[in-house]
C-alpha cells in the first residue's frame, strides 16, 4: 500500500466515524433526520 493509499484510507475511517459519532449522535439528540447516509 502506497503512502497515498494509506493517507486516503485513514480519511475515509475518519469520516465514518465522525459521520457516525457526530451526525448519529445528534440526530439522537435533536430528532433531526441523518445528514449523511
Amino acid at each position: 500500500m502506497t503512502e497515498a493509499e494509506s493517507i486516503q484510507r485513514a480519511l475515509k475511517y475518519a469520516e465514518t466515524f465522525a459521520s457516525t459519532a457526530g451526525i448519529d449522535g445528534l440526530r439522537a439528540k435533536t430528532g433531526l433526520p441523518a445528514l449523511k447516509a
